[in-house]
């Protein structure tokens, strides 16, 4: 693309690992990308094992940060992806991981609810369990597009789960807390089409919570 003179930007997705290479970083800068998206999914150990995030895992949560600031170096902003609704979530870890999203560096926010989707071995042993709350397939299928709460949790009740992840997704998507997110993006990448990837790729998050009735 830099080769060609292509002037497009864009956005792509990748592991953690991306911000090991400054060079690859570099080049995807000049050829572009304003944001690149990672699965994060959680903060704590116990979460990281339970999704099986072995290259998270073995950074390690504290490396986040650095990942970030390696990004941002490079003129990129993050759009980091989280998971709520784990059997190893309890209440306390949901809250503090919507602070965590709230207060780290983490430009471009999606909060997702766990879900089991076809031809994965989460959905075999929920479905062995009898834990799928949606399962006259292939009508149900059009419940499981990641916002909503098809499983019955592990450690609450579904009602209370689904109450947890409507208060954090306004703790999260509220307009004040993605004003700040986007200053500190400029901060950090000292380019204003990240921050707009960013700030747009939360809008249009808060737009779907909005839609769902997670945020009112």
């Amino acid at each position: 693309m830099v080769a060609r003179g292509m002037n497009k930007t864009w956005f792509c997705q990748a592991s953690i690992s991306v911000a090991d290479d400054p060079e690859v970083l570099d080049w995807a800068a000049r050829a572009g990308c304003r944001m690149i998206f990672i699965g994060i999914e959680a903060e704590d150990i116990d979460a990281l094992t339970e999704v099986n995030k072995r290259l998270n895992l073995k950074k390690g949560a504290s490396a986040y940060q650095e990942t970030f600031d390696r990004i941002h170096a490079s003129g990129i902003a993050v759009l980091g992806a989280f998971i709520f609704g784990m059997d190893s979530d309890t209440p306390e870890a949901l809250f503090r991981r919507a602070e965590f999203m709230v207060n780290s560096d983490v430009d471009a926010m999606q909060l997702t609810t766990m879900t089991p989707l076809p031809g994965t071995r989460l959905f075999q042993r929920l479905e062995e369990e009898g834990r799928l709350l949606y399962a006259n397939f292939p009508n149900d299928w059009a419940h499981y597009d990641l916002t909503k709460l098809v499983h019955r949790p592990k450690s609450m009740p579904p009602d209370e789960l689904w109450d947890i992840i409507r208060q954090c997704t306004e703790r999260v998507y509220d307009l004040r807390t993605l004003k700040t997110k986007a200053r500190r993006t400029l901060e950090t990448t000292g380019s204003m089409e990240a921050t707009e990837f960013a700030y747009r790729t939360n809008i249009n998050y808060r737009n779907i919570g909005l839609a769902l009735g997670t945020l009112v």
